[in-house]
Formats: structure tokens, C-alpha cells, sequence
């Protein structure tokens, strides 16, 4: 075996005699390790498993970090493996997006190719003279969020997910899988794939939690499989579900990644592996904390009501709301950033804030959100003035309570008017929802009057709208 450097992030390695060497499962041959000064000195290497680490069907290649002494160095990087074939071409291109550079760490692919293709069928283009030659490159990725956690406890889960008649999938497909973890925390999740909206079109994975109620960090590993069942790419995401959050969406593929070549039968096929973690401690915390929280809250929402020990006033015209600096702080960053550059008093030492976009109802509502986190039954009108208000103030639980609700006002006559009001307010779920009740409804609402203003009103919107439902 020999190591050629090929230039700045990428490097080659060679192994001779492949076919001739004995190794069994679980064991690999392993690169020289190579220190990048491009990447901050960080030490890696290549192992390949002849018959796999666990399935002796597929040759298995890693790339791992080694312990170089640089804990604060996490690089975002994009991963390519391709073999190099008997005309210098370079073939079985292997992707894996967004992995974290971190020392003592792995990453690759269980299934990077069949065994016996790459012997049999493959033997005289990839291995010439019996040497097979592997090329690693290494880049920076765009930025990505990084979670790191410490947890006590975890959960592994592993699937093939095969979705059927793949050329019929579209802006308006929605395919959901629900997940189940058994054993030390039962955990259950659904998966959604979509496609996003936008010139590239791009996969995306939402995940929701449906239970527990306690806070848990997913990993979530998944592969697109060729053919022969060999990882093709590889997206990893990393889903953190803190207190208030249940569903978090992350890029998966581009549409243009998924070549028919891969596609059997009209059949798109993912491995997919989900680590699950959750500390006992944390755990613990979580529900002290919990009680700690409900009491302070109790004891606030028992002054708001009586309207006692109220150190704010939020004015909208003649509409004044006595409410407590404690409750705005924690709900809206932008009644914190109010009250902290506030320059009116009251002579009894309330703090003023003056607001002037929304009306004196609607702020009434806010207010009373922010204390008891619950709507009352509102209608249609009331739910669209609410629904801006969360976005504006940036209360996103009722941001998102307000859209669940104008999804049940679905109509001929309104629903163009919520599909501006999703666009106006960056709520891409219900930008969705209404544009697939325009598309399923759209021989009647093409004939209101409320289209014709539309696209007089909106002409980008309803322009895009067209486009759409012609795919």
C-alpha cells in the first residue's frame, strides 16, 4: 500500500494485491494517516473493510480523525470517495454532506459497493494489475448549525424506506413514515418528505415528535442506494428537541442528485439510521424545572387576571393592557427590546410601551397568549391579525397556533388571502397548505372574483402559482 498526494484536500491510496488479501468481516486494511495543514493539522486516515464491518455482501470505506489534540477544531466538510479506473477516470463517486470534522470520530459508508460487482463484474476497469486505488477529498462545507450534546442514554434504529412510483413525486407530494423506539425510552416520530419551493429543487426532511415530553437529540443518518443497494450519498442532520420545539426540517437531497440510474422499478430507496438520546439527568431537570417554571407562571397569570402588581402598560390607542415585564421578556424579544429602550413612565413607575400596528383587540389577544399559551375561538379575521402579530413579535408558539388554526378556514374566498398572509409572514407549511387547497379547488376559485384580484394584486405570486400546478 502507498499514499500519492494529489493536491490541497485531496489524497489517494493504493492497495495492491486486493483480491488476494484474507481479511475476514470486521477487519481492514488502514491507511498512513495524514496530517492536513489546510484543514488545521488535523490527522486522518482511510480504513476499508474487504468483507464489511458487519455485512460481508459490501466492501465498507471510512474516513476517521484521529485523536490530534485539536478539541476546539469542528470543521463543517463535504466527503467524496471515487475509485480510479483503468483509464484514469475516476468512478463510484460517493458523497457524504455536511459531517462534522471532529476528532475521534468516523464517518463513511457501510455499503460503498457489492463485493462481488467490484470482483466480477467490475474487476478489469477498477482493479488494474489487482490495485485498487481509492481517492479521498475533503472540502469545507457551507455553514452549518453544530449541536453538540452530552446525553447518558441512547438508541439506535435502523430502516430501508422505499417510496414507490418516484416519477409521479412533486411539489404537492407528501410522504410520512411514522418511527418507533422501544426499549430504555419509547419514542415515537413522524418523517415527512417534500419538495421545497425555489428555482433548485431540493428534498426536504421534517421530523416531528410526537412523545415523549422530555428533551432529545436525533441523529438522523440517511443514504440513497443504488441498484445493487449501495450508499450513493449520504446526508447526515442532527435534530435537537428542546422544550417548545417538536418539528425541525433540514435539507436532504437535491432533486437533481436522484439520476434515474439509481432508481429501480421507479423506486427511490434510503437507509436510514436514527440514533436517539435522552440523559436520565437531563430528564430530571427538565421536569424541576418544569414545576418551577408552572408556579412562576401560575403566580403571574392570578395577577394578570386581578390585575395587580402590573409594572407595564402597553397602549394601543384608548386600549390600554396592564401586564408584567417578567411575561414580555420571556415571550417576545421584541417587547424585550421594547421595554429595555422604553423612555415613558407612568407616575405610579409602569413602564409605557406605545404600540402602533396592531389594534387594540388584537393586542388584547397577544397579551393574553403570552400568559395562558391558549386561543380562545376566534374567527377567521381575528386568527389572520393574530397570526401577523406572532410573527412581528416573534412569539412563535403562537405564530404556529394561529397557522394550525387558518388551516381549518380553508376556503374558495379566503384561501388566496392566506396564502399571502403565509408568504407575507415566512410560514412555508402553510404556504404549502394553501397552494395544494388552491391546486385540488382551483377550477372554482379560478372563477371569483378574489382571483381576478389576485393576480391584479399579486401577479409574482399567482405567476409562480401557475408554474406550479403546470408541472
Amino acid at each position: 500500500m502507498s499514499m500519492e498526494c494529489v493536491e490541497r484536500f485531496c489524497f489517494g491510496w493504493k492497495i495492491e494485491n486486493f483480491s488476494k488479501h484474507m481479511k475476514k468481516t470486521s477487519e481492514s486494511f488502514k491507511s498512513p494517516s495524514l496530517v492536513i495543514d489546510a484543514l488545521y493539522n488535523t490527522k486522518c486516515h482511510l480504513s476499508l473493510f474487504p468483507r464489511g464491518k458487519e455485512d460481508a455482501q459490501y466492501i465498507g470505506i471510512y474516513l476517521t480523525r484521529a485523536d490530534d489534540g485539536l478539541k476546539d477544531v469542528k470543521l463543517p466538510i463535504n466527503l467524496t470517495l471515487e475509485f480510479k479506473a483503468a483509464d484514469s477516470s475516476l468512478q463510484e463517486r460517493r458523497v457524504s454532506l455536511k459531517l462534522i470534522f471532529e476528532r475521534n470520530t468516523t464517518w463513511g459508508f457501510d455499503r460503498y459497493i457489492k463485493r462481488s460487482h467490484l470482483l466480477e463484474d467490475l474487476k478489469s476497469c477498477l482493479l488494474p494489475n489487482d490495485t485498487l486505488t481509492i481517492f479521498c477529498n475533503l472540502e469545507i462545507a457551507p455553514f452549518t448549525n453544530y449541536i453538540t450534546e452530552t446525553m447518558e442514554e441512547t438508541s439506535n434504529l435502523e430502516f430501508q424506506w422505499s417510496i414507490n412510483n418516484w416519477s409521479k413525486f412533486n411539489y404537492f407530494s407528501n410522504i410520512k413514515k411514522h418511527v418507533h423506539f422501544t426499549g430504555g425510552l419509547s419514542a415515537n416520530f413522524e418523517m415527512l418528505i417534500y419538495e421545497k419551493e425555489g428555482s433548485i429543487k431540493e428534498l426536504i426532511l421534517k421530523i416531528r415528535k410526537i412523545q415523549p415530553m422530555c428533551d432529545i437529540f436525533l441523529k438522523c443518518r440517511v443514504s440513497l442506494l443504488d441498484a445493487h443497494f449501495c450508499e450513493i450519498l449520504l446526508q447526515e442532520s442532527s435534530y435537537n428537541f428542546q422544550e417548545g420545539i417538536d418539528t425541525i426540517s433540514d435539507n436532504l437531497f437535491s432533486v437533481e442528485n436522484l439520476k434515474d440510474v439509481y432508481l429501480k422499478d421507479d423506486k427511490l430507496n434510503m437507509r436510514c439510521i436514527l440514533i436517539m438520546s435522552w440523559s436520565k439527568r437531563k430528564i430530571q431537570n427538565y421536569l424541576l424545572e418544569k414545576k418551577i417554571d408552572t408556579y412562576i407562571n401560575d403566580s403571574y397569570r392570578k395577577l394578570f387576571r386581578k390585575g395587580k402588581c402590573c409594572d407595564v402598560q402597553v397602549r394601543c390607542g384608548h386600549k390600554v393592557v396592564g401586564c408584567h415585564k417578567y411575561i414580555l421578556f420571556e415571550k417576545s424579544p421584541v417587547l424585550k427590546n421594547k421595554l429595555e429602550h422604553a423612555q415613558e413612565n407612568t407616575p405610579e413607575g409602569c413602564i409605557v410601551i406605545n404600540i402602533h400596528d396592531l389594534d387594540g383587540d388584537t393586542i388584547q389577544h397577544m397579551i393574553n397568549f403570552m400568559y395562558f399559551d391558549e386561543l380562545k375561538d376566534m374567527d377567521y379575521v381575528s386568527s389572520m391579525k393574530l397570526f401577523s402579530a406572532g410573527h412581528k413579535y416573534r412569539i412563535k408558539c403562537l405564530k404556529k397556533k394561529c397557522s394550525s388554526r387558518l388551516r381549518t378556514f380553508f376556503s374558495f374566498q379566503n384561501s388566496l388571502q392566506i396564502l399571502v398572509a403565509s408568504e407575507d409572514n415566512e410560514d412555508t407549511d402553510l404556504k404549502r397548505c394553501a397552494i395544494i387547497y388552491i391546486k385540488d379547488n382551483f377550477s372554482e376559485i379560478s372563477l371569483t372574483d378574489e382571483w381576478k384580484n389576485f393576480r391584479r394584486k399579486q401577479k409574482m405570486l399567482a405567476d409562480e402559482l401557475l408554474q406550479l400546478f403546470q408541472r
